[in-house]
């Protein structure tokens, strides 16, 4: 496996992802299923490579995949792009489990987005770990933090915004959640 790239019949080749390197602070347990590097992972493994992740310090990111997202990143360069760089690549949907033993690299297990989600929400808690919340609407996004805050009262929570803002706020968005000190 490597991180140079061809792509072949408009696939990626096994293997093979992009003119880019498998990022370097990736799990070592990890397949290429359909072009994409998903995390081997149980639920509890994934919690604590992303535990590993937080105490190096630094910004790092994650990614969830299923079936349209493979599709559609066979043929959008940049969501490839994302995923071949992103720390950590869970399979959030069965059909990727499912494609993962058709060939012959069966995964662990199913990690969803939503069950990660609510894990690393509860390992905050538990850690003293602040959290950012980014997306919803306003309302949406307070009553997940009381629910949230209710359901674990140690929960630190650094800030909170709504995910309908225009692409060039992006940039003082992420600036904000840095100065959170999430």
């Amino acid at each position: 496996m490597t991180g140079e790239a061809t792509r072949r019949g408009g696939e990626w080749e096994r293997g093979r992802v992009g003119n880019l390197a498998p990022s370097p602070t990736r799990p070592l347990a990890f397949s290429w299923i359909c072009g994409a590097p998903v995390a081997n992972l149980t639920e509890d493994e994934t919690v604590a490579a992303i535990d590993k992740l937080i105490s190096a310090g630094g910004s790092h990111y994650g990614a969830v995949v299923n079936a349209a997202k493979i599709v559609t990143a066979n043929r959008d360069d940049r969501l490839k792009q994302i995923l071949c760089e992103a720390d950590l690549v869970t399979a959030d949907g069965m059909s990727i489990v499912w494609a993962s033993r058709f060939l012959g690299q069966s995964l662990k297990q199913r990690v969803t987005g939503i069950d990660l989600f609510q894990r690393l929400v509860e390992h905050a808690a538990e850690r003293g770990l602040s959290v950012y919340f980014l997306g919803a609407g306003d309302e949406s996004v307070r009553g997940v933090i009381a629910r949230l805050t209710a359901r674990h009262p140690n929960l630190r929570v650094a800030g909170y915004r709504n995910g309908y803002f225009a692409p060039n706020e992006s940039d003082a968005i992420a600036d904000a959640i840095r100065q959170s000190r999430a």
